[in-house]
């Protein structure tokens, strides 16, 4: 930037933010007709809405800042393009806690219906299970009676050798 390009018309003064009332002193060429005392001395003021002192940036403190009443103008604009009101609203939480209060109840009907079809199928397998296992107690009962013969038949075989060879 040049330098003393403002050098006639630039002087101090005293910018307030409207939100904080903090007070910052530049050179500025800013018109104003208001005046305030800083440090001592008599400066020309303008107030300005937003500066470092109360902008979100800088602060990290969100909050809304509306002197001119732009945030309700824009709800109010915002709320006749949407066709959004209280009345809609209240409405549509309540059919949305109707439709959640509707889905629990089924959701409550179906695990019911899961349980008992669970219940049976348990009880089927339970059965099936007691069928197999007197199967396979009744085969191995008769594979050991078949061995038990077998045994039996060797033995008195080998006896009846034992006897031929003794006579």
């Amino acid at each position: 930037m040049k330098q003393d390009i403002h050098k006639d018309i630039a002087r101090p003064v005293l910018f307030v933010d409207a939100g904080t009332g903090d007070k910052f002193l530049i050179e500025s060429t800013v018109n104003t007709t208001e005046t305030d005392t800083f440090e001592g001395s008599e400066y020309p003021v303008y107030k300005v809405e937003i500066s470092s002192a109360s902008h979100p940036f800088y602060t990290g403190n969100e909050k809304v800042m509306d002197t001119a009443g732009r945030v309700d103008k824009f709800k109010k604009r915002m709320a006749a393009a949407t066709g959004t009101t209280k009345k809609k609203t209240s409405a549509v939480v309540e059919e949305t806690q109707e439709t959640i209060s509707d889905t629990a109840e089924e959701v409550k009907e179906n695990a019911s219906e899961v349980y008992e079809d669970a219940k049976e199928v348990v009880s089927e397998t339970v059965e099936d299970a007691k069928e197999f296992v007197g199967d396979a107690i009744e085969t191995v009962s008769d594979t050991v009676g078949n061995i038990v013969d077998k045994v039996t038949d060797v033995v008195s075989g080998d006896k009846r050798e034992e006897d031929k060879k003794e006579d």
